[in-house]
């Protein structure tokens, strides 16, 4: 089945399940992060008059289909002689139709299956939606078993190497995987004090986890109102880290899009230099409108390059703190970014180690005698963690101090790791 047919294509309204349908086909058509791409629907101007309950269902449904992506596909195609459809369009119809079918319980069996044809009956015709209909009531009339689903919702390579690795309960790390995550918020610290309603403590002083019956449009009022920043504890934690006071020269490595950057302005003054680089223009045009926003006294020098090759800096220029926000697998944060479950290889771990080991090289040029290096990843390989831990403290000639993990099926937060780098002055 082709990905066009002959004619105009008909329009589609805007409801949760066709919101989320949207979605689905963005990130597999062109790639988009999920995130990126369910706020760019979310914020379009035929979505803003969805109600909150609407606008939470396309989130499940595009955050459910994504995290169960490779068992759905699974159970598909046992049922589609040639396989998954081509049409990207019909296939994340059928994907859609499918989570909702036998995932999402809420939803009645005959709503999950009508409104999926309806879908395709509007965008490919009779035919193509007499196909789907084919399709699902296979799976209404006999459901697959659930029984492996947490698995085959994983990569085999991935569930193969957490199986011999030691420390890891399998079970629980695939289960935590899938789970939908807290949603988590540093507050300003303006309003920290008068800790928000609906919020709960953390390890993490400055960020407070949502609690259940706090409405999803209040959240996003205190977003938009510079009042709160979602970020996981784990994250906040390998600022605090850094450790970085007023009269400090830092330097950020791989800023993004600055949510990182803003908590290191909070600890800054005004005349402090505070260098946030990132390889992308656009994310740090993002970051500066962050921090702007964030902390409006602290002026951050912002700087688009490749910092795993000489930086153009000033050469004589030093700096006291250092965070290495590095570029990794992000095999910690499945729960949040699903897409990683198919768009990652095993072969992608060892291109970003060397990458990171790289950007940790470059970072120890730039560093002041006394001076510390924060190294931070989102992962969990050890060739990513501790394996460039061993580069810094062999050719690099830097003490670790110490190093925290965190993984989601443990701590419920992030999967995260960060050390302490540090070089005595002579």
């Amino acid at each position: 089945m082709s990905d066009r047919r002959p004619g105009r294509r008909a329009h589609v309204g805007t409801d949760a399940r066709t919101l989320a349908w949207r979605v689905l086909v963005r990130i597999d058509k062109d790639g988009v992060p999920l995130q990126a791409a369910l706020r760019s629907a979310l914020d379009a101007p035929d979505a803003r008059g969805l109600e909150d309950r609407d606008r939470g269902l396309a989130t499940e449904c595009v955050y459910g289909t994504c995290r169960r992506r490779l068992w759905l596909d699974r159970v598909l195609a046992e049922r589609i002689p040639r396989g998954l459809p081509s049409d990207v369009e019909v296939r994340n119809a059928l994907r859609l139709g499918a989570f909702q079918l036998l995932l999402l319980d809420r939803v009645p069996a005959f709503a999950a299956v009508s409104t999926t044809i309806d879908l395709v009956r509007k965008v490919r015709g009779e035919r193509v939606a007499g196909f789907v209909n084919g399709v699902l009531r296979s799976l209404e009339r006999d459901p697959p078993s659930r029984l492996h689903a947490d698995r085959w919702a994983h990569p085999e390579w991935l569930v193969s190497r957490w199986a011999t690795e030691p420390g890891v309960d399998l079970a629980a790390r695939l289960a935590a995987n899938l789970a939908e995550p807290p949603v988590s918020l540093r507050l300003h610290p303006s309003v920290r004090s008068a800790a928000l309603p609906g919020l709960g403590p953390t390890a993490q002083p400055a960020v407070f986890v949502v609690q259940e019956g706090l409405s999803s449009h209040t959240v996003r009022d205190w977003v938009r109102q510079g009042r709160a920043l979602p970020q996981d504890p784990a994250s906040a934690r390998v600022v605090e880290w850094v450790e970085a006071r007023p009269g400090h020269r830092v330097l950020e490595l791989c800023a993004g899009r600055g949510v990182k950057t803003s908590q290191l302005a909070e600890t800054l003054g005004p005349s402090d230099l505070l260098v946030a680089i990132d390889v992308s223009a656009a994310k740090l045009r993002d970051a500066l409108r962050l921090v702007a926003r964030w902390a409006p006294t602290v002026h951050v020098r912002a700087l688009a390059a490749d910092a795993s090759q000489p930086l153009p800096l000033a050469p004589h220029v030093r700096f006291d703190r250092i965070l290495v926000d590095a570029p990794c697998t992000g095999l910690g944060v499945l729960r949040r970014r699903p897409e990683i479950l198919w768009r990652r290889t095993a072969g992608d771990i060892g291109v970003l180690a060397a990458l990171q080991r790289a950007l940790l090289t470059e970072a120890a040029r730039w560093l002041a005698p006394d001076g510390v290096i924060i190294y931070a990843v989102c992962t969990t390989t050890p060739e990513e963690t501790t394996q460039v831990l061993d580069h810094a403290r062999n050719a690099l000639g830097l003490t670790i101090e110490r190093a925290f993990d965190t993984t989601p099926e443990r701590d419920g937060q992030d999967g995260f790791f960060a050390a302490r780098l540090t070089r005595r002055a002579p």
